[in-house]
């Protein structure tokens, strides 16, 4: 199954939230702050025009995105999410891959400590360790 990565337009605003929202709902120890419309109005009014979005799709299905931002001489992988009928069909690891190709001297994230499987997961795929 290929798929292809995009920048996110403000079209994508959304599908984006939808799938952020179904993923924060699986993870009970990282409640919400926010209702659906707010985190809606967000992504449309903050994530999207701040640019360093790009999704992965396929047949103009958006399976999963990543966010980044640039703080401290450093790239934050702020956001990455993937469709829950998505998940291991390799969204993620391409999305990364993409994050990883800026050219900037570092990367970092910040993973909520208790999703420590993806924490190792993503040390995996980066450090090869």
């Amino acid at each position: 199954m290929t798929f292809s990565i995009r920048a996110a337009q403000a079209a994508d605003a959304g599908a984006l939230a939808a799938i952020y929202l179904a993923c924060r709902r699986e993870m009970p120890y990282a409640p919400l702050a926010h209702g659906d419309d707010a985190v809606r109005a967000w992504f449309a009014g903050a994530l999207l025009p701040a640019g360093g979005l790009w999704l992965a799709e396929r047949d103009g299905e958006i399976l999963g995105f990543a966010a980044v931002s640039r703080k401290d001489g450093a790239l934050w992988l702020d956001q990455l999410y993937v469709a829950r009928g998505h998940q291991g069909e390799g969204v993620g690891r391409a999305l990364l891959g993409r994050v990883l190709s800026w050219p900037m001297p570092a990367c970092r994230l910040l993973v909520f400590q208790a999703n420590e499987g993806r924490a190792a997961s993503t040390r995996r795929r980066v450090l090869n360790c």
